[in-house]
């Protein structure tokens, strides 16, 4: 059965599901490591990121696997995510007020 893990940032609790799955293998890297190294580096990092779209590179079947670039915003986002209106065909920005 997979795990989740839940943490807290800042007023808002996120859910890390299958922490212990290994990101870069060459490395060890997990994606609870991952999760780890952007709370270290966000206060420097998200300020940067503002008012700028973002999107995702994925790749479901592992680093060495075939990735894809997520641009659209995902139904499953939560709310503090998306962009103003519920506009779905929109690129996420790191917008959110209580993230400041």
């Amino acid at each position: 059965m997979p795990t989740t893990n839940s943490i807290r940032a800042g007023s808002r609790t996120i859910k890390v599901s299958r922490p212990e799955k290994v990101l870069f293998p060459g490395d060890g890297i997990t994606k609870a490591d991952l999760v780890a190294y952007y709370r270290t580096v966000a206060r420097r990092m998200v300020p940067h990121l503002r008012a700028r779209p973002l999107m995702l590179e994925r790749h479901p079947d592992g680093v060495d696997g075939q990735g894809f670039l997520q641009k659209e915003i995902p139904g499953h986002f939560p709310p503090y995510g998306k962009q103003p209106g519920g506009c779905t065909s929109c690129w996420t920005s790191c917008d959110c007020p209580r993230c400041r």
